[in-house]
C-alpha cells in the first residue's frame, strides 16, 4: 500500500487499480458514478460516508487505511470477516468471557494444525480432544 503521505483520493485509486477495475466498473461496485469516482480520486469532490462504507466492505480494505493511510490491514475473505464479526459480537457479553474462550480455542487449534504439519514452534501434542470450556462447577 502507499505511504501515509498520499491522500484519500490516491488510496481510492490504488484500491480500484488493485482490483483491476475501470472507473466505470468501480463506480458500479461502490454504487457511485464514473464522474464522482474521478472527483474522489483527484480529491476535487468529497467522498460521502456511504461511498466510503461501500469501498471498505465491497473492496475489503481497512477503513483506517482508507481514511488515514495507516494500518493497511486487509480483511482477506468472507470467513475472516465472519470470524472478526463473531468475535466482536462475543465482546458484547463481557461477563461470559467469550472472547477469551475464542482466543484459547484459536490458539489450541492453531497448535493442533502446526503439530499435524510437523512444525516445532509452539507445538503441543495431539490429543484428539477439544479444549475444555470453563464451567461454574469447576
Amino acid at each position: 500500500m502507499s505511504a501515509n503521505k498520499t491522500g484519500i483520493g490516491e488510496r481510492i485509486r490504488e484500491t480500484r487499480l488493485k482490483l483491476e477495475l475501470s472507473q466505470e466498473k468501480f463506480a458500479a461496485l461502490v454504487e457511485s458514478s464514473k464522474s464522482s469516482i474521478s472527483g474522489y480520486e483527484t480529491e476535487d469532490v468529497p467522498v460521502p460516508a456511504n461511498i466510503l462504507r461501500n469501498i471498505v466492505i465491497k473492496c475489503e480494505v481497512s477503513g483506517d487505511w482508507l481514511l488515514t493511510g495507516e494500518n493497511p490491514t486487509i480483511t482477506k475473505n468472507a470467513n475472516e470477516r465472519h470470524l472478526i464479526n463473531s468475535f466482536r459480537e462475543a465482546g458484547k457479553y463481557p461477563d461470559m468471557h467469550e472472547q477469551e474462550e475464542i482466543l484459547k480455542y484459536a490458539e489450541w487449534r492453531t497448535n493442533e494444525c502446526r503439530a499435524a504439519y510437523g512444525e516445532k514452534k509452539g507445538v503441543i501434542a495431539h490429543t484428539g480432544k477439544t479444549p475444555r470450556h470453563k464451567t461454574g462447577s469447576g
